[in-house]
């Protein structure tokens, strides 16, 4: 688990450096969301952020546990021919299990489109399989590892590297 933390932390480092930092600093006025921040506040003496400034607000650690909660919500699915990965409204709060029901996206519609392969009782809870994913990678992405999990092959590495099925048939 701590090598997928690791790696994550990683990866929104590299995010954060590469795209955040740079386009706070060019841009800090479009970052201020209406008065969400302040562009204009400056750091403290020892160079900290004020809690208003908008260096505090997308700070790496903001970003890091923002992306954290959007990575254990997010979906997968291919749109308009290519595999994208985005939040999708109402999906997102299904919990793991199978019940044996899809989503896809519909081109054609422009919609997410749910449905379940068999009738399901009133009143039952809706429930989606996530995926196959090694017990780190199940715990780091959503906090709990199904009982059908494997271990992961390796000390960090699995199957997967990582990547999330969610959404995928």
């Amino acid at each position: 688990v701590q090598a997928t933390a690791r790696r994550f932390q990683a990866r929104v480092a590299a995010l954060h450096q590469r795209l955040i930092a740079p386009a706070l600093q060019q841009h800090p006025a479009a970052f201020a969301e209406g008065g969400a921040c302040d562009p204009t506040a400056a750091a403290s003496a020892d160079g900290a952020a004020s809690p208003r400034s908008c260096a505090s607000l997308y700070s790496l650690r903001r970003v890091t546990e923002v992306l954290g909660v959007v990575q254990a919500r997010d979906w997968n699915l291919p749109v308009f021919g290519r595999t994208r990965q985005f939040i999708v409204p109402v999906c997102d709060m299904l919990n793991f299990g199978q019940i044996g029901l899809r989503v896809r996206f519909d081109d054609r519609r422009s919609s997410f489109l749910l449905w379940a392969l068999r009738p399901i009782a009133a009143g039952a809870e809706l429930l989606f399989y996530y995926g196959s994913f090694c017990q780190d990678e199940a715990l780091s992405n959503y906090g709990f590892v199904p009982p059908v999990s494997r271990p992961c092959e390796g000390s960090s590495k699995s199957k997967h590297k990582g990547s999330k099925h969610k959404g995928m048939p």
